[in-house]
């Protein structure tokens, strides 16, 4: 990861630990921890039968870290652009 930096940082390690309320690590940092929280509260809409007006649509980030950019690639090539297309292409119910 030469745009991260030469080593990785504790916050880049997969090894998670626990400052008082705040959970540090890869998988609370990144979009695993974002997509596990997005199936998480679809499924709980299912289990609680809760009345959907229209479907329900869940999307993910992807492209890694940094959000925006890499050295070499194009801007708009990071997390979102799957969510900003899903939010310009959908309409709503």
């Amino acid at each position: 990861m030469p745009w991260a930096g030469d080593t990785l940082r504790p916050h880049m390690r997969a090894k998670a630990w626990r400052e008082g309320d705040i959970v540090y690590g890869l998988g609370a940092q990144n979009p695993k921890g974002h997509a596990a929280c997005i199936l998480v509260a679809a499924e709980a809409l299912k289990a609680a039968g809760a009345p959907l007006a229209g479907e329900l649509r869940l999307g993910f980030g992807a492209g890694g870290m940094p959000t925006d950019s890499r050295p070499g690639f194009p801007l708009g090539t990071g997390h979102g652009v799957g969510c900003d297309h899903m939010i310009r292409a959908s309409k709503p119910d």
